[in-house]
């Protein structure tokens, strides 16, 4: 069949609703968002990835583009023009145009009844050349059992002095919650009797404790608990997930992280505790994973205008509170979507917050926030080194780690340490100040202590090769074989953690960057086994990025493995032993003393 590669840009428009439909699109790599035009804005119906079908409704019969389609990063589709796509119909199957035209409308039928609208997709997978079409249309028409992607929600009695008002908030927040198609909730109406004599933190614990061990006798996604204190005018809530995520991502909470709303909130901050109980919520199946995202894009656009104006008299730290889990639920968003416009959003919200939050009074909320917040502006730099937010990404790293110290937040400053080695790192490619290289080094160090082999592997794996990055420009600038045999020490130690089965990227990525070390220590000690052996790193990360078809990562590792093997033609070295063990350097001494 017929077809073209094309490429765009982020946010380039690939077509927009009422145009002609001449072509179908196949993502070849990246993402592209699907949209719809709502009263409210832009409606996200899909969110597609590599192998993934769109604009086929409409090629059959001929009527206009009934949706948006627009790139998220750079990527690239292949088209394929609509009297193609008709010829292989008809050459295929057999199937008539007429009957697939029906099958179409019924698909777009289905699709304005629901008010979460079917994908309509189908994985494309490659077998002579020639996609199944019979495939592709009993998926399109098969019915969705959108129950099965609900999120399960338990709700648990609230602690609180008066039963009778615990009683009715829980209904209330039952009530909140239901109005979503997306979600599901049980409730459990036990009754909490805690001392209240105990203190905050040992009396949050035993209601802690009670949450867990209802998860524990429970399938449920996510348990809702929390406690109305006095006066009884504000609700505390607090959010317990099944299967937390990815624990260093932007937005995620702690366990301590706290809603606070006011009693018989309103339909705004309903939608606000949609968000916030979605953005917690982690799950692997991908057609879950897709509604969920979708509800709490929705949740959050309607919960705006609520958080903008909240009721006045909230006191300021219940007003933080929200801006805070807002802010949340906004950055959970920007890492499902990948989009920087909502990252841009989330680091707005947390500067707000910051502006309310202070070190003294709510040391765990500032410094979680200004965690958040350089995460967020760590993500916005992804694309392209800006000096003046990896500056203050760092900036909010170092503030965070002011109060996360490793005896008391161990996983927190692990993470911040990691994150801020990164940013240090790449501040370094665009400065070139080797002290802040080198105080990347520091913290990537920091890290290890405890995301250890043995407890943490892959985080151990992740923060070796991140420094082994650094250790080559370092080693580089120094022109020190014991750097740079540093360097491919970690690369070799992450190795042996990441397996290519089962990320091939990331495991092509960790050859890349042995490869890298290999060759400049090859060059500086004039050691031809180290060049070899970094030109078996690089082919291997070749063949993997030329598989999955990653174009530029292609380009970059086949110009790596041209210069090993022009330096191999050149240089007659022998082969050196390589030492047993490796000497610290002078600046690192003082790394074991980690504040």
């Amino acid at each position: 069949m017929e077809k073209s590669e094309r490429k765009f840009k982020d946010n380039d428009v690939l077509f927009r609703e009422d145009e002609v439909s001449d072509s179908i699109f196949i993502v070849v790599q990246g993402s592209v968002e699907i949209t719809k035009s709502g009263e409210s804005g832009p409606v996200v119906l899909a969110l597609l990835g590599p192998g993934e079908i769109f604009g086929e409704i409409g090629i059959i019969d001929g009527s206009a583009r009934t949706t948006n389609a627009v790139a998220v990063g750079d990527i690239i589709v292949e088209e394929i023009p609509r009297t193609k796509f008709i010829d292989a119909l008809n050459n295929e199957t057999g199937i008539s145009v007429g009957i697939t035209s029906k099958l179409i409308n019924r698909i777009r039928q289905t699709n304005e009844r629901l008010s979460f609208p079917n994908r309509a997709i189908v994985n494309h997978r490659k077998k002579t050349g020639i996609f199944s079409v019979v495939n592709l249309f009993k998926i399109l028409t098969d019915s969705v059992d959108k129950t099965s992607n609900r999120a399960q929600i338990k709700i648990l009695s609230l602690l609180s002095e008066e039963q009778n008002i615990a009683e009715t908030q829980q209904n209330h927040i039952i009530r909140s919650l239901k109005t979503s198609s997306h979600i599901k909730i049980k409730a459990q109406k036990e009754n909490l009797s805690i001392d209240s004599d105990l203190h905050p933190d040992d009396r949050f614990m035993k209601l802690r404790n009670y949450a867990s061990d209802a998860l524990l006798n429970s399938n449920s996604d996510l348990i809702i608990y929390g406690e109305i204190p006095e006066p009884q005018t504000t609700l505390h809530l607090y959010f317990l997930p099944a299967n937390p995520d990815d624990l260093d991502r932007p937005g995620f909470p702690l366990s301590s992280t706290v809603l606070t709303l006011p009693v018989d909130f309103d339909s705004g901050l309903s939608e606000l505790l949609q968000a916030v109980a979605l953005s917690v919520i982690a799950t692997k199946a991908e057609n879950k994973r897709m509604q969920l995202s979708q509800a709490l894009s929705d949740a959050l656009y309607a919960a705006m205008s609520a958080v903008q104006s909240l009721p006045e008299n909230l006191t300021n730290y219940e007003r933080t509170s929200i801006q805070m889990c807002y802010g949340n639920a906004v950055a959970t968003l920007a890492f499902l979507r990948g989009t920087t416009d909502l990252y841009q959003v989330a680091v707005q919200t947390y500067r707000a917050t910051l502006e309310q939050l202070s070190r003294e009074k709510n040391p765990r909320d500032w410094a979680l926030t200004q965690k958040h917040l350089g995460a967020s502006l760590q993500a916005l730099v992804e694309r392209t080194i800006d000096e003046e937010t990896l500056r203050q990404a760092a900036t909010a790293f170092e503030a965070c780690l002011k109060v996360f110290k490793r005896d008391s937040y161990p996983i927190q400053w692990a993470s911040a340490q990691n994150r801020l080695g990164l940013v240090l790192y790449k501040l370094d490619l665009k400065t070139g100040e080797q002290e802040i290289l080198k105080k990347s080094l520091t913290a990537f160090q920091a890290a290890l202590k405890v995301f250890n082999r043995n407890e943490f592997p892959t985080r151990w794996a992740d923060v070796m090769n991140n420094f082994a990055q650094a250790a080559q420009v370092l080693g580089e600038q120094l022109h020190s074989a014991e750097v740079l045999q540093k360097a491919v020490k970690a690369s070799r130690g992450a190795l042996e953690i990441r397996r290519k089965d089962d990320d091939p990227i990331i495991w092509a990525s960790t050859q890349n960057n042995l490869g890298s070390g290999l060759f400049l220590l090859g060059k500086l000690s004039n050691n031809k086994k180290h060049l070899e052996d970094s030109a078996n790193a690089f082919s291997q990360a070749l063949d993997v990025y030329t598989e999955l078809r990653a174009e530029r990562l292609e380009i970059v590792a086949r110009k790596n493995l041209t210069r090993v093997q022009v330096e191999l033609s050149e240089t007659h070295g022998s082969t050196m032993d390589k030492p047993s063990t490796i000497p610290t350097l002078d600046w690192e001494k003082s790394v074991n003393k980690v504040r």
